[in-house]
Parts: structure tokens; C-alpha cells; sequence
């Protein structure tokens, strides 16, 4: 909605409204206050028990990613020799003699299908509905390349494919952060790790119009922390208390370059000693307020800071305008009460102290992630290569008992 003294009065006739771009959200700071709400704590048990309702889904991932790196005898059974105790399959033939052979087609179809997406790059193209648009289109075009150009995104996309045929949830984060390397603020991208993220479980919808929860486990240095939340020397002391100063010399007992840290992820202890754990939970809240269409530059917008009294003040000031102009056909401004779900966010501790928090920020008002959740049949999600587990395991089968 645009106030009387910001517009051209001549836009108030209907006959000749142009559009105009809207100003972004606000940021709203909480780190002062430092103190663990009852709704925030709420927050993070609901994000915990969805990260539990999740564990099936991990676990046929984490044995999908196992067979395709070789691992295809892990599988657990029962000890015959030792009634109520388990052994690998692989310790099985071992004990029996025999040498558990296999031979891995998994890897091969995975890398037979990530080299076809690669040796067929796609390029993002924005198309116009309109002739006289064919430029901003053209425009647009060449800025989402220079965006997956400056991110590597032909590689990240390579990356995320293999997640996608593994498991079948490839998620990507688009933000806007400052990037070392341009030495400015840009556009950012980047491939989240499905384990470390927890959403509402009872969707359905392959779309995902049907998500209202989506929750990060981040873990991060002590100074990583400060330089994302801390704008003062007061609340990086703040933060400092309150994650107990972590060392970023400590070194935890895990071996590195391979996936033990998140398979053992714990919601609420970070598995590395030198790392502070952060949760960005993304959630729809119901509000109450107003539904504004302004005729004047076209736009939509739901409002819970404005009033009816300051829209009718607003409307009186364009009549009178208008009037004083000739005008008789006056562009005002409709609106009506009604309730309506907006993306919120809150960086919240394992304490449940908030860091920062406040509606969406994008102009487009959701969240940050991109998720696909393939197949989403009846709400179950599994990856393509899930389907030739028992085709592998026949032919190990084989090759051993020969």
C-alpha cells in the first residue's frame, strides 16, 4: 500500500494504474533478552519428534548409500551359534569359511546415470508470456547463469543428483550472504544433507504445498556462531556464556572424510566437541489482519500492522486529491479482515534460547528450501536405487555359493 505523499497523483486514475516493486521485511533481533520461551522449547520438542518420526527413512537411506559404496554384507542377522545376539552377514560366511564376494552393479548404475545428467547440462531459462517482455526475460536468464555460475551449481546439482538417487529427498538452501571470494553480498546456494534436516511428516502432496515445518540441525564453530548473530562485543561475551566457549582446537574421536558424524547425530548433542548446535526452524503461524489490494501500483498484501482506520484515512486523502486534479474515477484502496498462514523463523539453541527470529524475509514469503520428495506415494519417500537392492544381493548370493 502506498501512502499519498510517496505516489504520482496522476496514478490515482483507475485508467492509468502502473505497477511498482514492494520494499523487503524486516529482520526482528532477540539475542538481548536471552531467554529460553516456553513456546520456543514447544518449538523444538515438535522438531525433535519429527526428526524421530524420521528414523525409518534414514536408516533405508544410510543402507542404500552403504551398498552402493560396497558395503552389501552389513546387513544384521541372527547368531545361530549364539541364541539372542546378532552378527553381519559378512561374519556369517566368514565363519562358515567362505569369502563373501560380491560384485557391485549399484555403483555401477549410479554412475552410469549421474554421467548422463552431467553429460547433458541443462541451462534455467525464464520465458515471457509477453512479446514486450522477451527482454526481462533475457535479463532474468542470464542472472539465475550468473548465479549457478558464481555457486558451481553444475557440480552441486551433480552432487544432489546422486542424494536423489539414493534416497530420494535432495534438498537445496537458496539464500543471500556474503561471499568471501567476490568480497560482496550475493546470491548463495547450497546441498543440505537430508539427515540433518525434519519436516512435518504427514505430507503428501509432491509438491509440498502441504509443508508447514521445516527444521536444520546446524552445527558450527563458536566464532562462526558470533559473526552470524553477534553485532556487538556485548553479544559475542553473550554467547560466549552461553555455548560455554567451545574450542576450536578440539578435535573429536571421529575419523575423518567419512559419514560416522551423521550417522551418529544425536538432535541435541553435537557429536563434534568443538561445535555449537543451532536449529533453524522455519514454521507456519496463523495471523490475524488485513488483506490489502492497492489498484494504484497492482499489489497484494496481507497485513497484520495495518489498520482499517489508516486505509480509510488513506482513501479520504486520495478523494480529496483526486478532486483537486479532476479526477472522478478514483484508484482506492480495497481491503478486507481474515485470518492467514505466513512463514516464520527462529534460530533457536539446544537450550532453547532464540538467536533470531521474525516473519519471512523473501518477497516471495516462504522459506529458504528447495525439497523434493520423490515418490511421495502414499507419503513414503525412497530412492531409485533402493529398487535394486535385492537384484545386488542375488547376484552376491550367486557368485558366492559358485
Amino acid at each position: 500500500m502506498k501512502r499519498i505523499q510517496d505516489i504520482d497523483v496522476g496514478l490515482l486514475d483507475r485508467k492509468k494504474v502502473i505497477g511498482d516493486t514492494s520494499t523487503p521485511k524486516l529482520l526482528v533481533k532477540s539475542l538481548e533478552k536471552m531467554e529460553a520461551k516456553k513456546e520456543d522449547i514447544q518449538l523444538l520438542y515438535q522438531a525433535e519428534r519429527y526428526y524421530s518420526d524420521l528414523s525409518d527413512f534414514r536408516d533405508r537411506a544410510k543402507r542404500v548409500r552403504k551398498y552402493v559404496r560396497g558395503k552389501q554384507w552389513d546387513d544384521e542377522i541372527d547368531d545361530p551359534d549364539n541364541p539372542g545376539t546378532s552378527i553381519t552377514e559378512e561374519e556369517y560366511i566368514m565363519n562358515q569359511g567362505k569369502v563373501p564376494l560380491k560384485q557391485n552393479l549399484m555403483r555401477t548404475l549410479n554412475k552410469s546415470l549421474s554421467g548422463q545428467y552431467q553429460s547433458n547440462p541443462k541451462k534455467s531459462m525464464v520465458l515471457a508470456n509477453k512479446r514486450n517482455d522477451a527482454k526481462i526475460g533475457e535479463m532474468l536468464t542470464n542472472t539465475l547463469y550468473y548465479a549457478h555460475q558464481i555457486n558451481h551449481g553444475q557440480y552441486l546439482d551433480a552432487r544432489n543428483f546422486d542424494t536423489f538417487l539414493q534416497s530420494g529427498l535432495p534438498i537445496c538452501k537458496i539464500g543471500y550472504r556474503y561471499i568471501d571470494q567476490l568480497e560482496r553480498p550475493d546470491l548463495y546456494f547450497e546441498n543440505i544433507n537430508p539427515r540433518r534436516v525434519c519436516f512435518n511428516t504427514d505430507i503428501i502432496d509432491p509438491r509440498m504445498n502441504d509443508l508447514r515445518f521445516v527444521c536444520e540441525i546446524m552445527d558450527s564453530t563458536i566464532e562462526e556462531v558470533i559473526t552470524a548473530f553477534a553485532n556487538t562485543k556485548k553479544q559475542a561475551s553473550m554467547l560466549r556464556d552461553l555455548f560455554l566457549d567451545p574450542k576450536t582446537y578440539d578435535m573429536n574421536q571421529l575419523q575423518g572424510l567419512v559419514a560416522d558424524t551423521d550417522d551418529s547425530l544425536d538432535f541435541y548433542v553435537p557429536t563434534e566437541t568443538n561445535k555449537c548446535r543451532i536449529y533453524e526452524i522455519w514454521y507456519k503461524k496463523s495471523i490475524f489482519g488485513l488483506e490489502i489490494h492497492d489498484p494504484v501500483d497492482g499489489s497484494y498484501e496481507f497485513s497484520e500492522d495495518i489498520t482499517a482506520e489508516e486505509i480509510e484515512a488513506e482513501n479520504d486523502q486520495r478523494i480529496q486529491a483526486a478532486l483537486r486534479n479532476g479526477i472522478t474515477d478514483v484508484a482506492l484502496i480495497e481491503y478486507n479482515e481474515r485470518h492467514s498462514l505466513q512463514w516464520y523463523f527462529k534460530f533457536l539453541t539446544n537450550h532453547g534460547y532464540c538467536l533470531l527470529e521474525g516473519p519471512s524475509p523473501y518477497e516471495h514469503g516462504e522459506h529458504p528450501y528447495a525439497i523434493l520428495a520423490y515418490p511421495l506415494q502414499d507419503g513414503e519417500v525412497w530412492g531409485v536405487l533402493e529398487d535394486v537392492i535385492d537384484q545386488q544381493r542375488y547376484v552376491n548370493r550367486l557368485i558366492t555359493l559358485m
